[in-house]
């Protein structure tokens, strides 16, 4: 059963509540949602968010200072058609997934600049902070059409902030909660004529919740720009990230004749001794220049990260070292024709130094040119796009897409229809096709360099109606056929290896609604209906994909008062899952959480309370790794300048 008697009655209960008050009273200059909200990831160009399809979403940085968030997968956790898997407290891997779809085929971006891992293909969100973003666009649904591989369920772009008023802004925040976590960030922003500057440097640290999760991690930006008037804008940007996490494993045993796992206590670590050290840079020199007719954009980039894996239980100690270098060059023309490359080296170093062996040393060269074009023929607005991708170990990828607008507006309501349909892949990664032959002792495995990349046609179609500045309703269905899925299973010689093996579906509705009760007073709900399911080669029939759940809702009211008082409760109900295919292995029950936060401004200081899982509930987002009970975070903010 999908949900239980108690939760169905929740969810219809949350749902009625924002359609009962719908007739609330009216105030004029409402803002509704981020109907008023500039993105530039749906077509690599500025566009408002309401012309655009409903498989775009946007997170403000009023939202994302409201929740309190330390790092990127937090802020994501509870938007619609994104599922966050998260391995314990402050500091653990988190993962996300758009639409079913996994983290290996979401990609993630900070200012448009691809940083999912090019070694194991995902982007851990537990370690990009929140301390300078401006907001977080989602497109969910393919996006390899503008920005090619692992774009085949989505992408989530981070847009960081810059200095916007002609004097030195200031901002911090340090607060303090459970598990001896503490958190300490420190912004600052200067702007005259034609130079801005924007930096930010942060602390975060906890004793974690389980046995050997403590976090330690520190971080640092830095935006410089130059406006040279006729000649262009400049802009260097960069940053600094190093972290040490202890990796507590699983809260199991197996028995070691059945295999039967048996559940230990919650802050039990399996591997009281696994820990790992991060140190990631990155650099990016951009020029720009707005002309009459065209817009010219030139970019060149860099980023390295290193991670050392180390256990000394097995004994393990690897060295593992990304690198990539890559520039970008996209005009805009004044008929709406946006025409683009990208060129990128990656190499991934992977190196035992227990006895001083390296295990992986690769690169590999990756050509990109896209076109996309934007014209309206009224109420129509299309955005037919294409890519053409050559990479050196897997050749060449071709994926079309094309958007569809429909508007529709009277003085007292909106109403938009739209389309979209589009190709995308997920390409192997480092690991998946150069792992070398490894004894695992009691399984061995090996790469595959003969992997073709995972490829999907994806389609939705959304309705969204605004009623005046009271309610907006949006709701969008949606599907996705994925062939070639790579899985590692064991070959013919008892050798795991990932294959060209296995297809997979996912198709649902997502249901989103915004209401302002009055002013002051606002309320949200999204709802999400997932079915992911895939099959084996020589198999007829499609099974359950394993953690995927199919219900997720998500409820917030918040109050904020003419005297700075705000005050928001949040509500979190996701389905039962299971931790294999077809609902077998474990299973996960379902769990609804409920959190606060209460804060009060001041002129320019802010003091605020955050409490989660109020009720105190047991939940895993993966087997074997409970996630905390009640906890408690305070904090104090303020604000100079801005």
């Amino acid at each position: 059963m999908f949900l239980g008697k108690r939760n169905l009655v929740l969810i219809l209960v949350t749902i009625l509540l924002a359609f009962g008050l719908a007739r609330g009273e009216e105030e004029a200059a409402v803002y509704m949602g981020d109907l008023g909200v500039i993105v530039i990831t749906p077509t690599r160009g500025p566009r408002m968010i309401k012309d655009l399809p409903t498989n775009v979403s946007v997170i403000t940085r009023k939202e994302i200072a409201e929740s309190d968030a330390h790092n990127v997968g937090e802020v994501l956790k509870n938007r619609l058609g994104v599922e966050v898997r998260r391995y314990g407290t402050l500091g653990a891997p988190s993962y996300i997934g758009l639409r079913g779809c996994s983290a290996y085929q979401t990609l993630v971006m900070v200012d448009g600049r691809p940083v999912n891992s090019i070694s194991d293909g995902i982007a851990d969100l537990s370690q990009f902070s929140v301390d300078n973003i401006e907001r977080i666009e989602i497109v969910r649904g393919p996006a390899s059409a503008l920005y090619g591989a692992n774009a085949l369920g989505g992408v989530v772009n981070i847009i960081t902030r810059e200095a916007k008023e002609e004097k030195v802004t200031v901002d911090g925040n340090f607060g303090m909660g459970s598990f001896g976590t503490q958190i300490a960030r420190l912004n600052f922003g200067t702007k005259d004529t034609n130079i801005k500057t924007y930096f930010t440097i942060s602390n975060n640290t906890s004793d974690g919740w389980r046995k050997n999760s403590a976090y330690d991690n520190h971080n640092f930006t830095g935006r410089l720009a130059y406006d040279a008037g006729k000649i262009g804008n400049f802009e260097l940007r960069g940053g600094y990230h190093r972290g040490k996490l202890g990796l507590p494993g699983v809260n199991y045993k197996s028995d070691p004749i059945t295999w039967e796992r048996v559940l230990l206590d919650e802050k039990f670590a399996a591997d009281p001794n696994h820990n790992q050290e991060d140190e990631k840079e990155h650099g990016v020199l951009e020029y720009s220049n707005k002309g009459e007719n065209l817009s010219l954009l030139l970019k060149a980039y860099g980023s390295g990260d290193q991670r050392r894996d180390r256990n000394p239980d097995e004994p393990r100690d690897d060295l593992h070292q990304n690198v990539t270098r890559g520039i970008e060059a996209q005009v805009d023309t004044v008929y709406g024709i946006r025409l683009g490359m990208d060129v990128h080296q990656d190499k991934y170093r992977q190196r035992d130094e227990i006895d001083s062996r390296t295990k992986i040393d690769e690169k590999t060269l990756n050509g990109a040119i896209f076109l996309q074009e934007t014209f309206s023929i009224k109420p129509i607005t299309a955005m037919p796009g294409i890519r053409f991708d050559h990479h050196s170990a897997y050749g060449t990828q071709i994926n079309p897409s094309l958007s569809l607008v429909c508007q529709f507006s009277q003085p007292e309501e909106s109403l938009k229809l739209s389309f979209n349909l589009g190709r995308g892949f997920r390409a192997p990664t480092f690991c998946d096709l150069y792992q070398p032959y490894t004894d695992y002792v009691i399984y061995q495995a090996q790469g595959n360099p003969d992997l073709k990349p995972e490829k999907a046609w994806a389609y939705d179609l959304g309705f969204e109606h605004q009623l005046g500045n009271l309610l907006l309703t949006r709701v969008t269905l949606f599907e996705t056929n994925i062939e070639d899925l790579i899985e590692w299973a064991m070959d013919p010689s008892f050798i795991w290896m990932p294959s060209n093996v296995a297809q997979a579906y996912s198709k649902g509705v997502e249901v989103e609604f915004i209401h302002q009760i009055m002013a002051g007073l606002s309320q949200s709900v999204n709802y999400t209906y997932v079915r992911s399911a895939g099959k084996k080669e020589g198999e007829e029939k499609y099974e359950i994909a394993p953690y995927k759940p199919h219900n997720r809702v998500n409820y917030r009211i918040n109050y904020t008062s003419h005297f700075g008082l705000n005050i928001s409760l949040g509500t979190e109900y996701v389905d039962e899952q299971w931790s294999a295919r077809g609902k077998t292995g474990d299973r996960l029950p379902d769990y609804f959480l409920l959190n606060a936060r209460i804060a009060q401004r001041i002129r320019n200081l802010e003091a605020y309370i955050s409490l989660d899982n109020i009720l105190d509930k047991k939940y895993q987002t993966v087997f074997g790794y409970p996630m905390p009970r009640r906890t408690i975070m305070a904090g104090i903010s303020w604000r100079f300048g801005s």
